[in-house]
């Protein structure tokens, strides 16, 4: 068995009160780990775990930008888009009527709207 098993077995068991030596009588064991290597080998089970949540996290995130991305669309097609050609409507009648009275030679004053 590979070392960083038996760290977690022995963990396992201790955790519900199970003999390790009992438990692995059948194995042969291996030289004892080092708190290094037992460090090293928790630290790669919560790095699995971290990025098991991260995953998750950001597979929510995709999902509320989804959800964002079709709500600014509809907001943009039903709400922005006809505002602003009601007032490209507005300017044009504008345009047109102060075409009329100043007439066609003179270029339109600019006015603030």
């Amino acid at each position: 068995m590979n070392r960083s098993l038996y760290v977690l077995l022995i963990l396992l068991l201790g955790s519900l009160g199970i003999s390790t030596g009992a438990a692995l009588a059948a194995e042969p064991w291996p030289a004892p780990l080092s708190h290094e290597e037992i460090v090293s080998t928790l630290h790669r089970v919560q790095t699995k775990d971290l990025s098991e949540d991260f995953e998750k996290q950001l597979r929510s995130l995709l999902k509320d930008l989804e959800k964002l991305e079709k709500e600014a669309k509809n907001k943009m097609t039903k709400e922005i888009l006809p505002y602003l050609r009601e007032e490209i409507e507005k300017i044009k009648k504008w345009l047109k009527e102060f075409r009329l009275e100043k007439g066609k030679e003179d270029p339109p004053e600019r006015r603030r709207i």
